[in-house]
């Protein structure tokens, strides 16, 4: 089993604690500022062999995404963005799944938006596992990967009077994770 410093992969099979995890985006708005949202309906689960292989699989349901303002979020969820009546959901598959030392993390996998599959490698923290109050243990997981929106058929942008785009084209994407183990 993993320790915060040791690098041995987690065995068994872990799923996401919803309550203790974050899965977010980040996107260059008006050229200036970083647009933060996140999702709150998603499923995450790493399963770890005794052969030290790991998987890693997840995905998130569109629907769920932060919309503080009404037609930012009607605007998110049309044809324009996620398109979300015919593209529910964001899937994620690990193809492969590194452990460094002290903890880090490194993991490649098809990433598929609005039916559009890319390789990504996202990068990152694994610690644990540890006791928690359940009684059961827990891992933690943190990895970020950037990615290019366009390759995502995400394209839709406008033109600043200055003649900067509103929105800018890479997407910072991080998941900050609680696993638990799953009973056996």
């Amino acid at each position: 089993m993993t320790t915060a410093t040791e690098t041995n992969a987690p065995t068994g099979s872990w799923s996401v604690d919803p309550v203790h995890s974050r899965v977010e985006f980040q996107v260059l708005h008006n050229g200036i500022a970083p647009y933060r949202g996140s999702f709150s309906d998603y499923d995450v689960r790493l399963v770890g062999e005794e052969n030290g292989s790991v998987a890693v699989e997840g995905a998130a349901r569109v629907a769920s995404i932060s919309g503080e303002d009404e037609n930012l979020y009607g605007h998110l969820q049309s044809p324009e963005f996620f398109d979300a009546e015919r593209f529910s959901e964001i899937k994620f598959r690990s193809t492969d799944v590194q452990l460094g030392d002290d903890g880090a993390l490194t993991v490649t996998g098809d990433l598929t938006i609005r039916d559009q599959t890319k390789s990504v490698e996202a990068r990152g923290k694994i610690s644990g596992p540890g006791p928690n109050l359940g009684g059961g243990n827990s891992l933690a997981v943190y990895l970020e990967a950037v990615v290019d929106r366009n390759e995502f058929d995400l394209g839709w942008n406008m033109d600043l009077p200055n003649g900067t785009k509103v929105l800018g084209d890479d997407v910072t994407l991080t998941v900050s994770l609680e696993l638990v183990e799953e009973a056996k």
